[in-house]
């Protein structure tokens, strides 16, 4: 699983020079609400509660028609869950990798300098976990630890590589500002366990910039 995160990498890497001349790049910050679905030997499935998290990276807009674009991009992205009534809470830090197909409004083209642009996308996403932390209550205090990660069903906590699917949307402001919100839904089970399964989401809201590379 490392040597496909690692390929994708490289992927995004190639693709951004693939057209340098036409190839827009921008970097952005925001908030992630994160959340893990947890299914049990009885097909229960529950959220164990919200967690709001940093996230930020960087993207490049590769446009191959007037209103398509790929945009593959790398960021940083905090998941994991919390529970307000007794106290405990995970934390989750991915570098995770969108491969998104863009639709792009061209308002900009109609001569217009103060239009702005709005855009959706939708495609796959790798995530790979760098490190975990959960937290929790007792009556002796707050106990904290580290995330053991591997496929070892009784040693370790969760799996570290996360697949899944992105959906974002946004506006592109005059000023080359943006604004965007997407939603993440995970497919792997992260649970090593066999009688529970563990499933990441998160709804993130991202400002950024954007700019070229300084090349017509």
């Amino acid at each position: 699983m490392k040597k496909i995160f690692l390929s994708l990498v490289a992927f995004t890497c190639i693709a951004g020079i693939a057209d340098a001349q036409k190839v827009t790049f921008a970097v952005s910050a925001g908030v992630a609400n994160a959340n893990t679905f947890v299914k049990d030997d009885s097909l229960k499935v529950a959220g164990i509660g919200a967690k709001n998290g940093f996230t930020g990276g960087v993207s490049a807009t590769i446009p191959f028609s007037k209103l398509f674009n790929f945009q593959p991009a790398v960021n940083f992205v905090q998941k994991g869950c919390k529970n307000e009534k007794d106290k405990s809470s995970l934390t989750l830090n991915y570098i995770e990798v969108p491969l998104l197909l863009v639709f792009k409004t061209r308002n900009k083209d109609d001569g217009d300098k103060k239009a702005d642009d709005f855009f959706f996308g939708i495609g796959p996403t790798v995530a790979f976990c760098t490190a975990g932390e959960y937290k929790y209550k007792t009556d002796s205090g707050t106990v904290t630890g580290k995330v053991k990660f591997g496929n070892n069903r009784y040693n370790d906590d969760l799996r570290r590589v996360d697949v899944g699917a992105n959906i974002m949307m946004g506006c592109l402001f005059f000023n080359n500002f943006f604004f965007s919100a997407n939603y993440n839904i995970g497919f792997m089970d992260l649970s090593p366990a066999k009688k529970f399964r563990y499933r990441n989401n998160y709804l993130g809201f991202k400002v950024g910039y954007s700019f070229s590379n300084g090349k017509k």
